[in-house]
């Protein structure tokens, strides 16, 4: 059997790239699909595959990272199921595929000699340290591409948290009146509207001031009485109207 595994974090994401890239290359291919976090190798649509795939079967990833974000935890794994014979592909990382790890097994096999004496013995002990030593490299290479994968999520992870703490940073400078801008909505979705300490106040001014309601003077002239930015004054004028 031939399983394609397709995996996104969040519902947000789209499985279908990844299906596409896999019946593209195995059209028979039984599509396995799963939104969960890489971080975790316990995964209940995965646990199901690996409960009832056997020796010579295959599983397909459009790359490493589909199977795991955990460099240790993906690392085991495909240690124990090349161990139970089964066959792992991923598509964007052809040189850690199984048959490919199985195939340079082969080409540093070993051809030890008849040990008749202390001369043979140490060539062939030359021989074990140098083989195994070219199976580790092989292992290491498939380990780095699952740390890949770990470094990417952190990566991004990091990067994401130092951005709200920039955006945090700025809305708080801009409440305060010492920067001016358009306070940035975050968590939130496209027209979602929220309340700051300012922006109450700069409403009731506006109802009041505002031609437009229950004043006399024009939107131009209001702007410079309440010192916020030209956006930011005719958001809060659509949400009066909107609200009304």
């Amino acid at each position: 059997m031939i399983y394609g595994y397709c995996r996104i974090s969040t519902k947000k994401q789209s499985l279908k790239r990844q299906e596409l890239n896999i019946l593209s290359r195995y059209e028979n291919a039984k599509i396995i699909k799963e939104v969960f976090t890489g971080r975790k190798i316990e995964r209940k649509e995965f646990n199901k595959l690996l409960s009832i795939i056997n020796k010579g079967d295959t599983i397909v990833f459009d790359e490493i990272s589909r199977m795991s974000r955990d460099s240790q935890d993906g690392y085991k794994l495909y240690m124990e199921l090349l161990e139970k014979g089964i066959n792992l592909v991923f598509l964007k990382e052809q040189h850690c595929n199984t048959d490919t790890f199985k195939d340079k097994l082969k080409s540093i096999d070993i051809d030890l000699i008849e040990e008749n004496n202390n001369s043979d013995v140490l060539a062939n002990d030359i021989k074990k340290a140098f083989y195994k030593f070219q199976v580790n490299n092989l292992k290491y290479d498939i380990e780095q591409a699952f740390k890949s994968a770990e470094h990417e999520v952190n990566f991004l992870s990091m990067r994401t948290k130092e951005g709200l703490k920039a955006v945090k940073e700025k809305n708080k400078l801009i409440e305060q009146g010492i920067i001016k801008g358009d306070i940035k909505q975050i968590g939130t979705k496209k027209g979602d509207t929220f309340n700051i300490k300012k922006k109450q106040p700069c409403k009731d001014k506006i109802i009041e001031l505002s031609k437009d309601f229950n004043g006399t003077l024009k939107d131009c002239d209001i702007i410079k009485i309440l010192g916020i930015a030209r956006n930011t004054y005719y958001k809060y004028k659509n949400e009066i109207k909107k609200r009304n």
